[in-house]
């Protein structure tokens, strides 16, 4: 494009937008990073014929069922409404009881299209762009956000964004470390 033009915003990157620029000044944003080994993953993914990308979500909502501060939506400055179901959105799909159901039954709803509203978290996927860290908005009034980025040497990356009113650094690492956990042992995943 060359410089100088003017493009217009959608009515979706525009309403997008406006929610960043709110959420970001509404709730303080922390990141923190961890890699996870995805060899076990991998071999699994193969045998099961579905993407690394269903064992990632399958790992995630096992780690929201085990840690609900980050399973939560904001009520208030001062208030969080614990959620029961765990509602994961992954690009515009939303999984509900995400916890609840099977690598396999994930991978097939992972293919259907819709808007991720009514979502208690969300999951983003910059591993198919080579991306391999982003901090991302919270969605509010979710209190987190996963960014899964590109992996190397096996080697995969999870930055969580996090409302630092709702979890402090050492509960935002035990989330991280459970995922991480989940998708290097990942034997709870067919289960």
């Amino acid at each position: 494009m060359p410089p100088g033009t003017t493009v217009a915003l959608s009515e979706r990157e525009r309403a997008l937008a406006l929610h960043d620029a709110s959420s970001y000044r509404a709730a303080p944003h922390v990141t923190t990073l961890v890699y996870a080994d995805l060899s076990e993953t991998m071999r699994l993914a193969e045998k099961a014929r579905c993407a690394p990308l269903a064992f990632i979500v399958a790992s995630v909502a096992a780690a929201l069922r085990q840690h609900p501060r980050f399973n939560a939506l904001r009520v208030g400055d001062d208030a969080v409404h614990l959620i029961d179901e765990v509602r994961l959105a992954v690009g515009e799909t939303v999984l509900r009881d995400a916890d609840k159901r099977s690598v396999l039954q994930i991978a097939r709803e992972l293919d259907s299209v819709g808007w991720s509203e009514g979502s208690t978290f969300t999951l983003i996927d910059l591993s198919e762009l080579g991306v391999a860290f982003q901090t991302p908005m919270i969605r509010q009034p979710q209190v987190g956000i996963l960014t899964v980025g590109a992996a190397s040497d096996n080697k995969l990356p999870l930055a969580l964004t996090h409302d630092a009113r709702v979890a402090d650094g050492k509960a935002a690492a035990a989330f991280l470390s459970a995922i991480r956990r989940h998708l290097e042992e990942a034997q709870f995943l067919f289960v």
